[in-house]
């Protein structure tokens, strides 16, 4: 069985082929040959697409200077201090869950 044949859809969901201030009805897809898919947002849902655009979490004029500044040399990496930070974080998540296993043993 070829799994790659499963999905006609392998790219990712752009934000483009949603509109929030579009027609609030669904269009039905013409054909089963149509590539794209209309689907409509209830009010709600086009006011946090709309709040998503207004705020976002990251500054991405941030992380394009750190990204430069990295293409260029000019922050250190340390190698040992990002391997120790992923040891923690793993045992941190190998603690809570073995925390999580013990709680549901005793239910």
């Amino acid at each position: 069985m070829d799994i790659h044949s499963l999905g006609r859809n392998t790219g990712p969901l752009s934000t483009d082929a949603v509109n929030p201030h579009a027609d609030n009805s669904p269009t039905p897809a013409t054909s089963a040959s149509n590539a794209s898919v209309q689907v409509a947002l209830s009010p709600a849902a086009r006011k946090l697409l709309e709040q998503e655009d207004e705020s976002r979490d990251l500054d991405m004029k941030r992380v394009a200077s750190i990204r430069a500044a990295l293409a260029k040399g000019l922050i250190p990496i340390d190698a040992s201090r990002i391997a120790d930070s992923i040891i923690a974080v793993t045992q941190e998540l190998l603690n809570a869950r073995a925390e999580d296993e013990t709680d549901h043993e005793g239910s």
